[in-house]
């Protein structure tokens, strides 16, 4: 799995757009890169590591901060569920 299957489509599409990711998380871990995340490595280091914990693109960052870091856009892709109180 990469990084959630909703997610990781949503990132191609966003970057393949013009758009700029600068903060992903998985059930491994956080990344955050305010110059925007190389979501093609990404991909490819999610699946060859089974997540993005590691992944040097960017800085390791709390999972739990992510939502509430300023954005223009905040894709909560999640199970159903898992984004609660």
């Amino acid at each position: 799995m990469v990084f959630g299957n909703i997610g990781s489509w949503a990132a191609q599409l966003i970057t393949e757009a013009g758009g700029k990711v600068v903060s992903i998380r998985d059930v491994t871990g956080a990344v955050k890169n305010s110059n925007g995340i190389d979501i093609a490595k990404l991909k490819k280091h999610s699946a060859e590591n089974r997540g993005i914990k590691g992944f040097d693109g960017g800085d390791a960052v709390d999972p739990t901060s992510l939502l509430t870091e300023e954005c223009d856009v905040l894709i909560p892709a999640a199970l159903g569920g898992v984004i609660n109180k």
